[in-house]
């Protein structure tokens, strides 16, 4: 006798976006890379007491890419460390402007950075993805490299980062 398949509700298009037996896929990843797209795109600096763009990218965008690669994984506790570490210092600088004036925002996105890093490439060992250590190179040398190079390093990441997501979507939905 074989198992039942699940069955979507009649007004749920069956799909593994969508499917109930399938892990939830956020907006997260889609709002980090528009947020990466809007951040290379602008050549206006931001108001002086603000953070530079780089910053922005680093702390808010690239954790929430890997936010999804580490939910479609299963690894809730990491992506919602990332996604914590990123908006709390994104919180910060945007509520206190010492923290902005005084530069501490550096270190902070720093820390933010190799954090990302760090679990992107501990998520690539785990589940042996070359992409996803590319993407981890990636977002660590995008905060290393000089200003001038972060967009184009950043555009790089982002396309290895897109790779890591759909590893993680078809790993995922593979084994079930």
């Amino acid at each position: 006798m074989t198992p039942a398949v699940p069955q979507c509700p009649p007004a749920v298009p069956c799909c593994p976006l969508m499917s109930p037996v399938s892990p939830q896929v956020t907006p997260g990843p889609a709002a980090g890379f528009l947020l990466q797209a809007l951040v290379a795109a602008s050549t206006v600096p931001p108001p002086p007491p603000s953070p530079p763009g780089s910053w922005i990218c680093s702390v808010l965008s690239q954790p929430l890419v890997a936010f999804g690669c580490h939910r479609l994984s299963g690894d809730g506790a990491t992506a919602a460390l990332l996604l914590a570490s990123g908006t709390a210092v994104a919180a910060l600088a945007a509520g206190w402007p010492r923290f902005v004036t005084e530069g501490h925002f550096v270190p902070a996105g720093h820390f933010v950075t190799a954090l990302t890093a760090a679990s992107l490439l501990a998520l690539a060992a785990l589940t042996g993805s070359a992409t996803g250590a590319v993407a981890a190179a990636l977002v660590a040398l995008g905060d290393a490299v000089a200003p001038g190079a972060v967009p184009w390093v950043r555009a790089a990441a982002s396309v290895a980062l897109l790779g890591t997501l759909r590893e993680q979507g078809r790993g995922h939905w593979g084994q079930q």
